[in-house]
């Protein structure tokens, strides 16, 4: 929780909760930090809905992870949330050029 204060993120409500299918079929688009959270996500039913953050970021397959520092150093926290927020700048690049092509249609 402190990095999401550093970068004025309040993380302190947010709760993890167990993956269901129900959850995967209310989505959209399921983004995964890791290859086996994204095959337990196709396990459940996603149909072509859930990708590798990293891949996804750049339209591409290119099959690289997200490490997760659970338990590990301060610093471990502070690299992932950096790598994190590149990624999504490319999710978000991609969601914008898809909705601006669509509405070219």
């Amino acid at each position: 929780m402190v990095v999401g204060l550093e970068r004025g993120v309040d993380l302190s409500s947010h709760r993890a909760q167990f993956l269901t299918r129900e959850l995967v079929d209310a989505a959209d688009l399921v983004l995964c930090m890791a290859t086996q959270h994204v095959e337990r996500v196709r396990e459940l039913g996603s149909e072509g809905k859930a990708f590798l953050l990293t891949d996804y970021a750049a339209a591409r397959p290119i099959g690289r992870a997200i490490n997760d520092p659970f338990g590990g150093a301060f610093e471990g926290y502070r690299r992932m949330a950096d790598e994190l927020e590149r990624e999504l700048a490319g999710v978000i690049d991609r969601l914008s050029l898809e909705q601006s092509t669509r509405g070219l249609e």
